[in-house]
């Protein structure tokens, strides 16, 4: 049942912080319709997070595999950044006033959906380990 709750309490404290970084990004750039695209990501971000990070947890059954995924997740949302920023450069980055917010608002709220669920499974596997939540 601790499990359960823990999966449950960073599922939704994820997606509070993952959207409300968003909102903040979309109002601080005047955001219009386009933005719609980075709200509709947090949710799949979520959900794909929470299964890899937990089902990590769960297997391994330590905190270092937590640490482990949060840390290949956190670097798969850097390169994605990377990847769309050195696209938006390619393509005449003249409009980069204008897609890089647009960039933020996917990677930073990935980032802090995975730092979010980072914490919470951690500190529940430490506890379910034994190992006390360092």
């Amino acid at each position: 049942m601790r499990t359960f709750m823990s999966l449950v309490l960073a599922l939704v404290a994820s997606f509070a912080s993952g959207a409300l970084v968003v909102q903040i990004i979309a109002q601080a750039a005047r955001g219009d319709e386009v933005y719609i695209a980075a709200f509709l990501w947090v949710p799949l971000v979520v959900c794909s997070c929470l299964i890899v990070i937990g089902l990590t947890g769960a297997i391994a059954g330590s905190v270092a595999a937590v640490d482990r995924a949060a840390l290949v997740l956190s670097g798969l949302a850097a390169a994605a950044g990377i990847g769309l920023l050195a696209w938006s450069l390619a393509a005449g980055g003249a409009s980069l006033g204008r897609e890089g917010p647009l960039i933020a608002a996917f990677v930073l709220p990935t980032w802090m959906v995975i730092v979010t669920q980072w914490w919470f499974l951690r500190r529940h596997r430490a506890r379910v380990a034994g190992q006390g939540a360092r």
